[in-house]
Parts: structure tokens; C-alpha cells; sequence
């Protein structure tokens, strides 16, 4: 149990503080721990190393490694790669939108890129939700020019999708229906029931009705639905609404892996701090880019409705100047080129380090073939045989110590990069 100072945003700021400590911490043990356990496992055997080997395992045995705190969970959701997109993914032109002869927006033009991850900001009522289902094709479009990708995967969350379940189904049958009219084949009910228990609904949940199901159960299933049809382009209105925290931060997790579209309409601010990299304003019956942040956009709100023009963040404050919306943008683009630029010097690496695997697997394989026969009495009835055998067993073993050298460094590179990366993400 833990207490936080303060109200709800505060409690979520301190919430997600901790968690990212503890993860931070849970990491590094682990990536201790199994450094360790990689030379205990490799040279435990070798009796020139039992020194250093003894030594390792006193450090792994004083070595706590902590659960980090999504392994804690209930469940664990996770997106397919969603494969090759096109660019943009959908293009709007002077689009007008709205509900039959009514239109609640016009002028719109908006471009949705590969991999764009759009927070829609705006009052209720505003024509947010009235955006996304045209964008999407829920709604005719009233006017204008849209080009949207035909073939795209699109997964829909809307705001009254858990009033939407049938009662006197079970979240088995939805799951059937489902796969059934997307696929037209019907799927093997065990391969369903894995899927579901991914969200909690395991053994009899899974065939439990949804009727007398709560709010927060209604909406992990619609979340089951939307994920199962691995989506290329997620709308997301409103999700959290009946999520309790801990399936809330399971989402927000899961999103931030999700290499697809998104585009999300959400009060829940931690969310769209996490998993927005740009907002869009909807207002006066029009949309435009909004270039501030959420701090920014709540002082928009307090100030009455939108002004035409996106509010700058250069206000001192405290004694100290507050950072620009621009300033805060830059960061969190530098901090995913880090990310980038961290995965892409790891991959030959580690592409380095299995083949490296490969062949001490294969030398210490052949090594252990040649001892058979050299223990092998019968052997030595030839001594010319048995003194090639010996040769060659010499010449493996070279071999093997000069390739777990080469692992041992390749180990260390890593390492260094890793921690060079978590020294400029602390100091960024």
C-alpha cells in the first residue's frame, strides 16, 4: 500500500514516478543477474576461473532482483508489428463532418502520417467523437475530400462501446462472433480462451454472461475485441472511463509499444502525456494543430474558448522560466532518437553475440564428442590416432577460449552502451 500527498493528478504523477524508479532499478539487477549467471553458467567448469567463478556467485547471491511492476499485473496487453503502412495514412482536405443535414465541422484539413500518435483536445460536445468515426468511415462524410487507406486494420474504442455488448453473451461469444466476421472461419476455443485470460477473463469468466459484468469488466472485453484483430490503425474515445488504475497502466504500457496509427480522445491526462506525441485541437467548429501541452491547454480552458492562435508557455514562474511547448517537443523528440539510436548500435551486437552463442554451442559440442573417444580405452591401441584426437581437441579448445573472450567483450559493449544511454536519458 502506498499513500500519496496531494489529489487525483498528483497521485498519478507520483504513481508514475515510482513505477518508472522501480523499473529503472528492476532493470539494472536484472541486467546484473544475468550478467553474472552468463559467467557461472560459461566457466564454472573451468578450474582456472573457480576463483572468479566463486566470487560471481557470492555477488548473485547478495543480488536482490526485484519484480519490476507491470510483471505485478493481472495482464499484460500487447500489439502484432502492424507490417508495412502507407504514407499518410489518411489525408482530409476541407472535410466537413456531421450527422445527416447537421454539420458540426467544416474546413477541416488534417493529416494522419505513418506512426502518428494524435491526441484530440476539445470541450465535450465540441465534435470530437464526430471526427474520429468519419476519419474512420463510422460516419458519410458531409463534404470535402478524404483519402483514407482502404485496407488498413481498424480497431475502434468508443465511449459507449461497453453499452454496445449483448447482455446474454459471454465474453467467449463475442470473441466467436468477432472472428467469425472478420475472418469467416470460426477459431479453436482454446486459442480464445488464451486470448481472453490475457485480459482476465480466465476459466468460468470467460463464459460468464456480460450482463451482470461491471463497467471496468465491459471494457477489458471491448479492449479483448479490439486488440484480437491485431489493428493497424487504433481509435481509442474515452477508454479509461471504467478502467481501474492498474488496467489503465497496463494500456498505457501496451501503447507505447504500438507501432501503428492512434488516435486518442481522453480526459485522463497521464495517458496522453504517455502516449501522444501531438495534439489536435477541435473548437468553434473547426480542427487545428495545437502546438502547447497539457499544461498549456488547461490554461487555454481557464481562459475561456480557444483563441485562434496556440498558446506559448514563456510565463516566469517560481523565480524560474517556465519552458517553452517548443522546448518540451525537442525533448521528447531527442529522448526517441536516443531510443533509435541506442536500438540500432545494439542490433549488430547482439546479432554478434548469438552467432558468437552458435559457435561456442558447436565447439563445446565437439569438444565433448572428442572426450567420449579419447576416454575411450580401445582408442589408444593406435597411439597415432589418439594423438591427432588429442591435437584436435587442443586446437578446439583454443578455440573456444578465444571466441568466449570475443563474448565476453561484445557482453561489455553492450553494457556501455546501455548505461551511456540511461546517463544522457537521467541527465536529459
Amino acid at each position: 500500500m502506498y499513500r500519496y500527498r496531494g489529489g487525483y493528478s498528483a497521485c498519478e504523477r507520483q504513481r508514475a514516478e515510482r513505477f518508472d524508479r522501480d523499473q529503472r532499478v528492476a532493470e539494472q539487477t536484472q541486467r546484473e543477474s544475468d550478467h553474472l549467471k552468463k559467467f557461472i553458467d560459461r566457466f564454472q567448469a573451468q578450474a582456472n576461473k573457480a576463483r572468479q567463478v566463486q566470487s560471481r556467485i557470492k555477488a548473485m547471491e547478495k543480488l536482490v532482483v526485484a519484480a519490476p511492476t507491470e510483471a505485478r499485473r493481472r495482464l499484460r496487453l500487447s500489439f502484432d508489428p502492424v507490417g508495412q503502412m502507407p504514407d499518410p495514412v489518411i489525408l482530409a482536405r476541407d472535410l466537413s463532418a456531421g450527422y445527416g443535414e447537421t454539420t458540426i465541422l467544416s474546413h477541416v484539413d488534417l493529416k494522419i502520417e505513418r506512426g502518428a500518435r494524435v491526441g484530440l483536445l476539445g470541450r465535450n460536445g465540441r465534435g470530437k467523437s464526430t471526427l474520429i468515426k468519419t476519419l474512420i468511415g463510422e460516419l458519410p462524410l458531409l463534404g470535402g475530400q478524404l483519402q483514407r487507406w482502404p485496407s488498413g486494420r481498424v480497431a475502434y474504442f468508443a465511449q459507449d462501446a461497453v453499452d454496445h455488448l449483448q447482455p446474454d453473451q459471454s465474453a467467449l461469444e463475442h470473441l466467436r462472433s468477432l472472428t467469425a466476421r472478420h475472418l469467416g472461419v470460426a477459431s479453436p476455443d482454446g486459442q480464445l480462451r488464451q486470448w481472453l485470460g490475457r485480459f482476465a477473463f480466465q476459466d468460468e469468466d470467460a463464459m460468464r454472461p456480460v450482463g451482470p459484468m461491471s463497467g471496468g469488466e465491459r471494457a477489458r472485453l471491448v479492449l479483448a475485441l479490439c486488440l484480437w484483430i491485431r489493428p493497424q490503425i487504433l481509435v481509442l474515445d474515452e477508454p479509461t472511463n471504467h478502467l481501474d488504475a492498474d488496467t489503465r497502466d497496463a494500456l498505457t504500457e501496451s501503447l507505447l509499444a504500438f507501432d501503428g496509427v492512434l488516435l486518442l480522445v481522453s480526459h485522463d491526462r497521464y495517458l496522453l502525456n504517455a502516449c501522444v506525441d501531438r495534439f489536435v485541437l477541435v473548437n468553434d467548429g473547426g480542427v487545428r494543430e495545437f502546438d502547447g501541452d497539457l499544461a498549456d491547454y488547461a490554461r487555454l480552458l481557464a481562459n475561456g474558448d480557444a483563441p485562434q492562435q496556440p498558446v506559448a508557455t514563456a510565463a516566469a514562474r517560481s523565480g524560474g522560466i517556465e519552458e517553452t511547448a517548443a522546448q518540451r517537443k525537442q525533448q521528447r523528440r531527442e529522448q526517441a532518437d536516443r531510443r533509435i539510436r541506442l536500438a540500432n548500435a545494439l542490433k549488430p551486437l547482439k546479432l554478434e553475440q548469438e552467432r558468437l552463442d552458435r559457435a561456442m554451442a558447436d565447439l563445446e559440442s565437439k569438444i565433448g564428442a572428442l572426450d567420449t573417444r579419447i576416454a575411450d580405452p580401445a582408442l589408444y591401441d593406435d597411439p597415432g590416432a589418439a594423438s591427432a584426437l588429442i591435437q584436435d581437441r587442443g586446437r578446439l579448445a583454443a578455440r573456444l577460449a578465444t571466441t568466449e573472450a570475443e563474448w565476453f567483450a561484445n557482453a561489455e559493449a553492450q553494457e556501455q552502451l546501455v548505461r551511456s544511454h540511461e546517463m544522457l536519458t537521467l541527465g536529459g
